[in-house]
């Protein structure tokens, strides 16, 4: 028993030092270059890093060179087998505003090893709250609309059914 005992006590420290010095930058910068070759950039940022998690505050978002969005924050927190990722303060820019609500206060996506081929997604904004499921076996986002507020600005892409609006598609 002690034995046992032993080995799942070398198994945590050998856990929490993996995270504690692995090299979170990094990762952050190799992202980014991937996210580059699509179109994507991020630039005005600043980055920190926790034990566990990961901060980039004050980014500006842009796609094929148009700014689209300005973050006031973006929080990864990881255990491996549960991860989180939190976009606080979203101010969408005036030229896509017609098609997009101006404001989106906070986005979660939790990831979880005991449903690997989901992730769940909660959101709320001037839009109202959101909440829904991203299959990534399928291909498919299902995002429900739990309280509405504002959606003329979204409400071109949202489809109706017996339980309220929704957004649906693939990639």
């Amino acid at each position: 028993m002690q034995m046992v005992k032993k080995s799942i006590l070398y198994m945590a420290i050998v856990w929490v030092a993996l995270f504690a010095f692995m090299p979170k930058q990094a990762f952050y910068y190799r992202l980014e270059q991937v996210l580059q070759t699509q179109g994507f950039e991020m630039s005005g940022e600043t980055l920190d890093e926790g034990i566990f998690s990961f901060s980039v505050k004050h980014p500006s978002l842009y796609i094929k060179g148009v700014k689209v969005a300005t973050v006031d924050q973006i929080d990864l927190f990881s255990l491996l087998f549960y991860t989180t990722l939190k976009v606080q303060d979203t101010a969408i820019d005036s030229s896509l505003r017609s098609m997009a609500p101006e404001h989106i206060g906070m986005i979660k996506a939790s990831y979880t090893i005991l449903s690997p081929f989901g992730v769940s997604v909660w959101a709320t904004g001037d839009f109202g709250t959101m909440e829904g499921v991203i299959d990534l076996k399928n291909r498919k986002v299902r995002l429900d609309l739990v309280e509405e507020k504002e959606i003329a600005a979204i409400r071109s892409r949202l489809l109706k059914d017996e339980k309220g609006w929704y957004y649906e598609a693939s990639f």
